[in-house]
């Protein structure tokens, strides 16, 4: 089957369908795939397209290039999207639904990491049901520092607003393993 392409609100992401495969891209590789308020807008989007395609069997998400998944937040447009108390809250809630809804998607969800995988990749990341690293991304000992930063950062109330009381009730917090297969 040949790849077909989706509808996407922003040349920063890609949503393509290949066989039984939904991809969403994100293509900012000038800035290490770092993710501007209209991806993180973009993502549940993508993600109710998939949904309601039956042929879709599993989303997996990677970066465009080789250098990176997601290497955070696009913080060149922080004075821009984050300049008052208001716009960083709207910030928040945009991503904090972004990371929500790909964690409570109906279909298997795979971050495919190859490369910088830091703040807000690393919340993309730890939201999708697996993760799975290119053997050249990281040695172990950065490996031990990215699982010990994903299970912080989803329960950090410093990070996407979660409660830090979180953290003590469970190891990542409301972000459990799912078992649906």
């Amino acid at each position: 089957m040949p790849k077909a392409s989706l509808a996407s609100s922003t040349p920063f992401m890609i949503a393509e369908i290949e066989d039984s495969i939904g991809w969403m891209t994100f293509n900012n590789p000038d800035r290490h795939n770092a993710v501007k308020v209209e991806m993180w807008e973009a993502i549940p989007q993508i993600l109710d397209q998939f949904e309601a395609d039956s042929a879709v069997k599993v989303v997996v998400l990677k970066g465009s290039g080789e250098k990176a998944f997601i290497s955070g937040a696009d913080i060149s447009e922080f004075e821009q999207v984050r300049s008052s108390k208001a716009a960083t809250k709207h910030y928040e809630d945009i991503a904090d639904t972004a990371t929500d809804r790909l964690y409570s998607c109906s279909k298997p969800t795979i971050a495919m990491i190859r490369g910088y995988c830091i703040g807000g990749g690393a919340g993309i990341a730890v939201s999708c049901e697996s993760r799975q690293r290119h053997q050249n991304s990281a040695s172990p000992l950065q490996n031990l520092a990215w699982v010990t930063a994903t299970v912080v950062f989803r329960n950090s109330s410093a990070s996407l607003g979660h409660p830090l009381p979180k953290i003590f009730s469970s190891p990542l917090g409301k972000y459990q393993p799912r078992k649906r297969w």
